[in-house]
């Protein structure tokens, strides 16, 4: 009776040892599933976002790419509004401003052109052919060289000093605002699109665009610059010069100076031209200068020293 007791009791702990495995088992079980989910849960939640993120960049972009596109101005249009922040400067009342002042305000005019011309330059030399890219990288060379020089002259025409920068930065912008819609019409033009130039501003234009064969005919002429010694400066035709240089349309000479022709022009502004000669080590600069209804001259053996040349007397000097 005992032994069946002890064997009923060894029985029941039995059973409740399986008991207690098969809860703890499910405990654990369920407890890790609920890691490998929360886990997985997490993983997807982090790709969703990641994707999501993605796309409203996506969907951004494309937004903002359609609000430019749909809001992208002409060439017609993107001028106008460079030309109308130029006037604005042309018009600031400079009367209570120091020189520093002017001189900083004229290269914000230039800088203004100047950036447009970069702007119009790459996106168009981007649709030009290669050959066509290559003839217009020329052309924008030279032009570049004769801007710089120009803008030399004309800072060198009033004898340098502290009015040579505005000088210079308003003869650069002038050529620069030309070259502007010269190149904004070659790209209307690619991209199809009418480009028109109002009157006004054709008249301008055609005020800034002088050429060199503009500036000799007004200098054109002989000219005392030294009563005393009855010096002149001859300005002519080659053809009708009795110092008339061969394969040259104008010669320019000085009594007890020297011989030039077109080809020896550094560069040149209203009334006023500088000679140089580019084969020539020893030659210096040599300005000639119309005022009113006389010419006078000086020379120096570089730019920066005619550009330094307030005090120098109006006449050859080394001659």
């Amino acid at each position: 009776m005992f032994m069946k007791k002890k064997r009923q009791r060894r029985l029941c702990l039995t059973l409740i040892g399986i008991a207690l495995i098969l809860i703890v088992g499910c405990i654990v079980y369920y407890f890790a599933g609920k890691n490998e989910e929360t886990e997985v849960n997490g993983l997807n939640s982090s790709i969703t976002n990641s994707e999501v993120e993605t796309l409203e960049t996506t969907d951004s972009t494309n937004v903002t790419n359609d609000d430019s596109q749909a809001n992208s101005k002409t060439i017609q249009e993107e001028i106008a509004e460079v030309e109308a922040k130029s006037k604005k400067l042309e018009n600031t009342d400079t009367s209570n401003m120091s020189q520093f002042e002017m001189n900083s305000l004229a290269s914000e005019r230039y800088c203004l052109w100047d950036d447009e011309l970069n702007s119009i330059w790459e996106r168009l030399t981007e649709k030009l052919p290669q050959d066509e890219k290559d003839t217009l990288v020329k052309e924008q060379q030279e032009w570049i060289t004769q801007k710089e020089r120009n803008s030399d002259v004309a800072g060198v025409e009033n004898g340098g000093g502290s009015l040579a920068p505005l000088l210079m930065s308003d003869r650069a912008a002038d050529m620069t605002k030309v070259r502007v819609y010269h190149l904004a019409k070659k790209f209307a033009d690619i991209q199809n699109e009418s480009f028109e130039i109002s009157a006004d501003v054709q008249k301008e234009l055609d005020q800034f665009d002088y050429s060199l064969d503009d500036v000799l005919e007004d200098l054109e002429g002989q000219w005392i610059f030294d009563a005393d010694r009855g010096a002149c400066i001859g300005i002519e035709r080659s053809s009708e010069s009795a110092y008339g240089q061969d394969d040259s349309e104008w010669t320019i000479w000085i009594t007890g100076g020297d011989l030039y022709t077109e080809k020896d022009v550094y560069g040149y502004d209203g009334g006023c031209v500088v000679l140089h000669k580019a084969d020539d080590e020893s030659s210096g600069y040599t300005v000639i200068d119309k005022w009113d209804n006389s010419v006078s001259s000086w020379y120096a053996s570089s730019i920066s020293d005619l550009l330094d040349a307030a005090g120098l007397e109006e006449s050859i000097v080394g001659y």
